[in-house]
């Protein structure tokens, strides 16, 4: 055999090695002050942004209320999942958080469990009030049998570090009618840094009761001096976990808050109890996760930090790029179109180089989402006139390759990672009315180019190239604007949005592609590329006709920079 072959033996032997020494090693146990964080504060969570806004920020309309009318009551988010599978009764706890989503523990779920998720029309959902019957199949736990179908579950992995990560179910359900004894509760709407000013409460699954706790200092769920021990996994979970006294309570599943006369959801399954104290595995860093995977919440997604910056010192991108003769000239845009004749452009690019054009990811996948091949893309340059067949600035120029991003997923229809570079067979000729734009060469963050008048080129529905002037916009002001949608397509540093909707100003799906261009010192640079959704929208948000009433998205060039400097030819 030759050496390849046991090159790839050795390698898959190592991979599994190493895994396996991963899977015991977060067992090992260690001195408490070799943890890596040992003595250090939690880390500080931010207020997430919820879609139901008002003065509340609640996470669904109304929730979190509980009339506790009757001794002893449940709190009306309490819904349990039961299926018979081999005979045998297989139950699971989960809290209602809107009328469509149910959250519950994933790692109490075994392989009967899982059974019942491909055999979805055999789980029965127990809600509300409990009505016994003499057949005895309207009731669980005290809770009623209900006429809702489970529809989906996702796995959400609440993951802490290299060693410790819990999993979290998020079930998708048919839609609820909301009464007093059912009712959806709220996820946690505020950060991290005045827990101890909350009121805490587990609570027994079996007898319903919430049972106060107190809050503790993150080190007192682990801390029993320096030369104490702890399996590594837990190094990793305890600075973002909730510590509390411990309740005594035999079967817990989650941790609330109460505020205002209204409940929250705040973490889940302890997972270390000590001889007084309790850590829970904290909701609040995962907020995004869960909404993402739910079928009707919104959240705005969490801004990361910037990207390194990339100088090109005193010199430009590409010499002599982003500059241009004539008012209305836009001699960097470029049309991008297929062989076929009968097909006319269909997007639009940015040239940065004699031989590569930016462009959005999602414009070189047909409908049926396959990428479209290269020799059959042609790009037009020079071209400021549709209705006249040739202009002698006109370069048609045939395309060689297609590099899009690989953290692109066109199926996804998320717009994360929109982004492509098209490579030419031949140079383009530089002329007056074929020039490279700059790349961005100024400050990466958003906020520095906020109302900073941009312009945006496409064609439309006129022969000639037309322009649009637009601002771009904060990540919140975007987000709020239409909390459900850019809840999903929203990916602050990723994209941004731009457009002034309250003028019915903003840039037309006939622009999809082409560059969000800013001028500086008598010389224009790509900040942003149009990015359009694919087969999105639907009553609340058409998106498949020009709608100038709404901001549009753009892919942030700079977040990309390194890959486009890396890629371009």
């Amino acid at each position: 055999m030759d050496s390849a072959y046991w090159i790839f033996i050795l390698a898959i032997c190592s991979y599994r090695s190493s895994a396996q020494q991963m899977r015991v090693e977060k067992f090992v146990k260690i001195k408490m002050k070799y943890c890596w964080n040992y003595e250090k504060r939690t880390s500080i969570f931010e207020t997430p942004v919820f879609s139901y806004a008002g003065n509340d920020n609640l996470s669904f309309n109304n929730c979190g209320r509980w009339e506790q009318t009757k001794a002893g009551s449940n709190p009306p988010w309490d819904v349990f999942l039961v299926a018979v599978i081999d005979e045998r009764l297989r139950k699971l706890y989960g809290a209602l958080v809107s009328d469509q989503t149910i959250i519950s523990d994933g790692s109490t779920w075994d392989a009967g469990h899982f059974k019942a998720i491909e055999r979805k029309e055999q789980v029965k959902i127990y809600g509300g009030e409990c009505r016994e019957r003499s057949d005895g199949n309207s009731c669980f736990i005290k809770r009623g049998l209900t006429n809702l179908k489970m529809l989906d579950v996702k796995e959400v992995e609440l993951k802490h570090g290299e060693f410790y990560s819990k999993s979290l179910l998020v079930i998708r359900i048919e839609r609820v009618e909301f009464k007093p004894s059912l009712q959806p509760i709220c996820l946690w709407n505020r950060g991290n840094q005045d827990d101890t000013s909350q009121n805490f409460y587990s609570q027994d699954i079996w007898n319903y009761k919430l049972k106060k706790v107190d809050f503790l200092p993150e080190q007192r769920c682990f801390y029993s001096g320096p030369g104490s021990e702890i399996q590594k996994q837990y190094c990793d979970a305890y600075s973002n976990s909730i510590c509390t006294s411990r309740s005594w309570v035999d079967e817990k599943i989650f941790l609330y808050i109460e505020r205002l006369d209204r409940f929250y959801l705040r973490a889940f399954n302890p997972f270390l109890s000590g001889a007084s104290t309790e850590p829970w595995v904290d909701l609040l860093p995962f907020t995004n996760q869960i909404v993402s995977a739910s079928a009707d919440l919104a959240a705005m997604p969490k801004i990361p930090d910037l990207k390194r910056k990339i100088d090109f010192g005193q010199r430009q991108s590409f010499p002599g790029c982003g500059q241009k003769s004539g008012e209305n000239s836009n001699p960097w845009h470029a049309i991008i179109s297929r062989i076929d004749p009968i097909h006319e452009g269909f997007c639009g690019a940015t040239l940065i180089s004699e031989k590569t054009l930016v462009t959005a990811a999602n414009c070189l996948y047909d409908q049926r989402g396959t990428e479209m091949e290269a020799s059959n893309l042609k790009i037009t340059l020079g071209l400021h006139s549709s209705s006249k067949n040739h202009e002698d600035s006109q370069q048609n120029i045939m395309v060689s390759s297609i590099i899009v991003h690989p953290e692109f997923n066109f199926n996804k229809s998320d717009l994360k990672s929109d982004i492509a570079l098209i490579i030419l067979q031949n140079k383009a000729q530089l002329i007056e009315q074929v020039v490279p734009i700059c790349l961005w060469n100024d400050e990466y963050d958003l906020s520095k180019i906020v109302d900073t008048t941009g312009t945006v080129v496409g064609w439309v529905r006129n022969d000639s190239l037309q322009e649009v002037q637009i601002q771009p916009i904060y990540y919140q002001q975007c987000y709020e604007s239409n909390r459900p949608f850019f809840s999903k397509y929203l990916h602050p540093r990723e994209n941004f949005c731009a457009g002034f909707p309250h003028n019915k100003t903003g840039a037309c799906i006939g622009e999809n592609g082409s560059g969000f261009v800013i001028e500086k010192d008598n010389r224009f640079f790509l900040r942003g590329t149009k990015s359009v959704p694919v087969d999105v929208g639907g009553e609340e948000e058409e998106v498949k006709t020009c709608n100038p009433q709404h901001f549009a998205l753009f892919t942030d060039v700079t977040n990309f920079l390194k890959w486009i400097v890396d890629n371009k030819r």
